[in-house]
């Protein structure tokens, strides 16, 4: 009987140690840290090194804490950055650069210290330790629609001024060659020099912006001239075309596009017609006025292209990002004034050659 007893009381206590198990290890996962840097931009681990890394190395012990890293330039980590933003429904557009800490705990309680606060770590940490109700102070956020340009690289600048110049160089030495063997006067035959200017000087900043913005994209960042890494990881989210499961960047197919168009503009503007390509003396391709009518059409459905897109960009800066790239808005508008320049010229108006002014 007393044997008994004693296996009542002894399942008792085991029954006990077993319920409280739980317990404890909920108080050891009360708060969930994520550290989020990006390991190849200096000032940010500047920052992770100084702030992140003291307080990690004071609580990782600490029973009431779990700590994930997140390297956002490799995505090695123990948990993915894009399924941390997707799982707590975290508005990147509202923080400023990293790196972040997020502390997660009890129902979907969050607070979120970005770059800008990161002296408040611990202090946070410790009040959601004594309030789970706690509330984080507003964390600085970005100005609607700010503007940046703090972080235009002049080198990688000057790189693409000379890869634009080259370009050109090159393509113009077969017309300049004609025009030098010909002895002509006049080059330009269906357009003022006003116009053609204007055309020519619009179309090298957008090369050379979008250049830019290609050589950047190559390296790791997104094309525009911010500091803040969420939104060039959230821009190349959406930058780029997948077909046939190769990336193609959209500044990559604006280059080719803008290249094109003034391409087109320059053929119509200065080819004489009738105008014979001719191979060992046999005629090879015979252009004429109707050719060149057929690329104004082509030119102006380009033209209507490049128009349409500005709508998806304008989604992606006002809607997404809560952005807007000074580099992109000047794009945008040269894409805007060459539309209106193309569609008010009127190449092939009676009269016009030898001189025309339109």
């Amino acid at each position: 009987m007393l044997r008994q007893k004693n296996l009542i009381i002894l399942s008792i206590i085991f029954f006990l140690m077993t319920i409280s198990l739980p317990t404890h290890s909920a108080q050891q996962s009360l708060i969930v840290c994520y550290l989020v840097y990006y390991s190849e931009c200096p000032s940010c681990m500047i920052k992770y090194n100084n702030y992140l890394k003291p307080f990690y190395n004071t609580y990782r012990e600490n029973e009431t804490i779990d700590f994930l890293l997140i390297d956002t330039s490799t995505e090695i980590g123990q948990i993915s950055y894009w399924d941390i933003i997707d799982t707590l429904n975290i508005n990147t557009s509202t923080l400023q650069g990293f790196p972040w800490v997020i502390f997660h705990w009890g129902a979907n309680q969050l607070v979120i210290i970005d770059e800008k606060n990161l002296e408040s770590v611990e202090a946070t940490f410790l009040a959601i330790l004594v309030d789970s109700g706690y509330t984080s102070p507003k964390t600085s956020q970005s100005s609607p629609l700010p503007i940046s340009i703090e972080s235009l690289d002049l080198p990688l600048l000057g790189i693409s001024l000379l890869l634009v110049l080259g370009g050109v160089i090159l393509l113009s030495i077969p017309p300049i060659w004609y025009f030098s063997q010909n002895q002509t006067q006049q080059v330009l035959k269906r357009i003022s020099k006003k116009r053609f200017s204007i055309l020519s000087g619009l179309t090298l900043i957008s090369l050379l912006i979008l250049t830019y913005q290609f050589l950047d994209y190559i390296r790791g960042g997104c094309g525009c001239i911010g500091s803040n890494l969420a939104q060039v990881l959230l821009y190349r989210r959406y930058d780029h075309l997948m077909l046939f499961g190769i990336e193609i960047p959209f500044v990559l197919m604006g280059i080719s596009l803008m290249s094109l168009i003034f391409l087109i503009i320059s053929l119509i503007s200065i080819i004489p017609t009738p105008f014979f390509i001719a191979i060992k003396k046999r005629r090879f391709l015979t252009i004429t006025e109707k050719n060149l009518q057929l690329l104004y059409k082509i030119l102006a459905l380009l033209l209507v292209i490049s128009f349409l897109s500005l709508f998806y960009l304008l989604y992606l800066e006002l809607f997404l990002l809560k952005f807007i790239c000074l580099l992109c808005t000047i794009s945008q508008a040269v894409i805007v004034i060459e539309t209106l320049l193309v569609f008010t010229w009127k190449p092939f108006r009676t009269n016009l050659i030898p001189s025309p002014q339109n």
